[in-house]
């Protein structure tokens, strides 16, 4: 088996991690600390995020809202600027879709992707 360690070290290094809550981010948020970051595990939920840390991983669940402008500025003055950044979110637009946390650059303004107006970070 390859040794995925020797490709990559993330020690001392600091990693934001958006929708680590469950899934797909849950999951990176785990495979960043064995390689050795400090990892921000940031979700709507909080308590989901805290998941890591309960797990041994160096890091810190922050609750981040990602529709929300003064969410969105607290985390990042909390994290600052991170060495890696991992967006995974989704968001619960209604009770039968779920559609994915992407932002877009549409005519000068930030766009979800469910077609809300968001400011730049």
């Amino acid at each position: 088996m390859f040794d995925y360690r020797s490709m990559f070290d993330l020690t001392g290094k600091t990693a934001l991690l958006v929708g680590a809550g469950s899934g797909i981010g849950e999951a990176t948020s785990h495979g960043l600390a064995v390689f050795g970051a400090t990892v921000f595990c940031a979700d709507v939920d909080a308590g989901a995020a805290e998941k890591l840390r309960s797990n041994g991983g160096r890091g810190e669940a922050v609750e981040l809202e990602i529709r929300d402008s003064g969410s969105v500025r607290t985390v990042a003055e909390r994290v600052g600027t991170p060495d890696v950044l991992v967006s995974t979110p989704s968001i619960n637009s209604d009770a039968s879709s779920y559609v994915t946390g992407a932002f877009m650059l549409v005519d000068g303004g930030w766009t979800a992707a469910d077609g809300r107006s968001t400011p730049p970070l």
